[in-house]
């Protein structure tokens, strides 16, 4: 009897030990998740001893910790070590037969080739993980990725799109518990520097701030979200601002790794001249290009020695500076870096002069001048390029749309050549229905008609289940009579268009739904039907825009709405007025 009982024990221990192991493996992951999120170093090394237990646990299990792995390898290793944990990632993936593995490792990536700029490389990878087999469980990491590639590139209202279905996915899947997704902070971040290139420096101080409080404050991402900060005050001219915001920061740096260190050595020092502060922006700068000396990131070396020669210059060792630009004049000369190469031509240019050599510092400016009307020329026709790639997408959708209904109509004119004789007027329709049809407007309508019979709350739910894509919405509120007739037929014949959809919701609020419109439309819209409004005699007249997408049901649609008419009210009554949008310089 004692030895069955030893038996049992020896039994029930032997099954209970692999869930005990996989329960508390899953703890500990649980807890690194939030240290990668964060950036926090060491995470990579803690990650990296679990290697053993997570490479023999349930699949799910090593999904979670190859995910984990690379994004801290990403955050916090070299290049090498990063590539090696994409490479064991895909691996994984393939053995694994785990299609959701797949579209993590290529978000991974995507942000390990845009953090080596190569943007072209990573739009490719990250639109496989968005559109790729099984991708849904990470599209909210996949559209944060994608924004902050459009936001860099310029396309800033497909990174708005982007960021707002990202946190549409994930308010949906809250509930849910995806392998990994992005801090809160880090979504409210990537809208601060979106609005901060639209020059929208009053939302987009607004949203550094909220993410500043939603990382916690000892944590190397709040520290990140902080230099970024401070660099927008920088580039606003707000320098006491940013002074003291940097001096903060000087005392509060936090343990990082060799890379970030180097990053931020260097983001210090183009602060620090912008400041004067040419001995801390020498420092900085030489501190720099040691790190990444020993990273063997050249490319990063040649901006740090541009920032020491700078420095170098006003600090009056002349010979010194000298061998640095050219240094990095050979490196980007290499790169072929025209905008790097014209501010070198700047930089030498205040050199010389220091120097006395005034007749060779006016030949650099005017060199560096005639680069710069260059490189605006070069945007201007890569905007032009831009739009010209787009209609020629629109025209391809037309010709393959009508050579479909081409093919369609001679497939039935054929069957209906064999019963010409004998059914002569059954042709004859047909004949004019197909005239009608060819001369009719054939783009599908997103917005349904408006049926005078539903109430306004269920044609915009309806409204809402037909689109297929983001649209913006523009909400009118008011004080005094309801809207006249003679009002309603001004807007219906001058200011809408033929598939634009109005709703009355009220006598007393409106709501514009907007097809095929960009956010300037909507913003004309909306001060043309204000004045409009205005002009009937209507008072206390409120607006709010909104941008509504796929995944959009009418209480967030209009809870948005609501949120952006108080902001533009709050806005209107501080009489705060909107920056020119900033000139980029050096």
């Amino acid at each position: 009897m004692p030895s069955l009982l030893r038996m049992t024990a020896w039994l029930l221990l032997t099954l209970c030990s692999p869930f005990a192991a996989a329960d508390e493996l899953s703890q500990r992951l649980d807890a690194l998740t939030l240290e990668v999120q964060l950036s926090t170093p060491g995470a990579y090394d803690k990650l990296e001893s679990l290697r053993p237990r997570a490479l023999a646990a349930t699949p799910e299990l090593q999904m979670r910790w190859h995910v984990l792995l690379c994004e801290a390898a990403i955050s916090n290793r070299s290049l090498s070590e990063a590539q090696q944990a994409l490479d064991s990632g895909l691996a994984a993936a393939s053995k694994l037969k785990m299609p959701q593995l797949v579209a993590y490792m290529n978000a991974c990536e995507a942000n390990n080739l845009m953090m080596l700029g190569k943007y072209d490389q990573a739009l490719e990878t990250i639109n496989k993980a968005i559109h790729g087999e099984d991708s849904s469980s990470a599209l909210g990491l996949s559209l944060l990725r994608r924004a902050d590639i459009y936001s860099d590139q310029g396309d800033l209202e497909s990174a708005l799109d982007d960021l707002y279905q990202a946190l549409t996915w994930m308010e949906s899947s809250r509930n849910k518990r995806p392998i990994y997704h992005p801090h809160p902070a880090l979504i409210s971040y990537s809208l601060a520097r979106t609005y901060y290139y639209l020059g929208d420096f009053l939302r987009s101080d607004a949203l550094f701030e909220q993410a500043i409080k939603q990382a916690p404050g000892n944590s190397t991402l709040s520290w990140i979200i902080q230099v970024n900060h401070t660099f927008t005050l920088m580039e606003q001219e707000r320098y006491q601002d940013a002074q003291t915001r940097m001096e903060q920061l000087e005392q509060l740096v936090p343990k990082m790794d060799m890379l970030a260190q180097a990053r931020f050595n260097l983001l210090f020092s183009k602060l620090s001249l912008k400041l004067q502060r040419y001995s801390d922006a020498y420092d900085y700068a030489d501190s720099a290009l040691a790190m990444f000396g020993d990273l063997a990131m050249e490319e990063r070396q040649a901006r740090a020695r541009s920032f020491l020669a700078e420095a170098a210059f006003h600090l009056n060792r002349f010979d010194e500076a000298a061998n640095q630009l050219k240094l990095a004049r050979e490196r980007f000369t290499f790169e072929q870096d025209i905008r790097v190469l014209a501010e070198l031509d700047w930089i030498e240019s205040q050199g010389e002069a220091m120097q006395g050599n005034h007749q060779r510092a006016y030949a650099l400016q005017l060199k560096y001048h005639e680069a710069f009307a260059e490189q605006q020329e070069t945007l201007r026709k890569d905007a032009l390029l831009q739009q010209k790639v787009l209609l020629d997408k629109k025209i391809d959708r037309s010709r393959t749309q009508l050579a479909s209904q081409s093919e369609s109509y001679f497939k039935l004119h054929n069957q209906l050549m064999a019963w010409q004789v004998a059914a002569s007027l059954s042709l004859l329709l047909w004949l004019i229905w197909l005239v009608f049809k060819l001369t009719g407007n054939h783009r599908g309508k997103a917005l349904p008609d408006n049926h005078a019979q539903l109430n306004w709350r269920t044609r915009l739910e309806l409204a809402l289940a037909n689109i297929d894509r983001t649209l913006p919405v523009v909400k009118f509120t008011w004080e005094g009579p309801p809207l006249s007739d003679k009002v309603r037929k001004r807007i219906l014949n001058k200011d809408l268009r033929c598939d634009d959809l109005m709703l009355e919701c009220g006598d007393h609020q409106l709501l514009i739904l907007l097809e095929d419109a960009s956010e300037a439309e909507a913003e004309r819209l909306r001060y043309r039907l204000s004045r409009c409004l205005a002009a009937a005699g209507y008072r206390n007249i409120a607006t709010g825009v909104a941008r509504s997408h796929p995944l959009d049901q009418a209480d967030s649609l209009l809870a948005r709405l609501e949120c952006n008419q108080i902001q533009h009210s709050l806005m209107l009554a501080e009489g705060v007025t909107r920056p020119d949008r900033p000139q980029w310089r050096r």
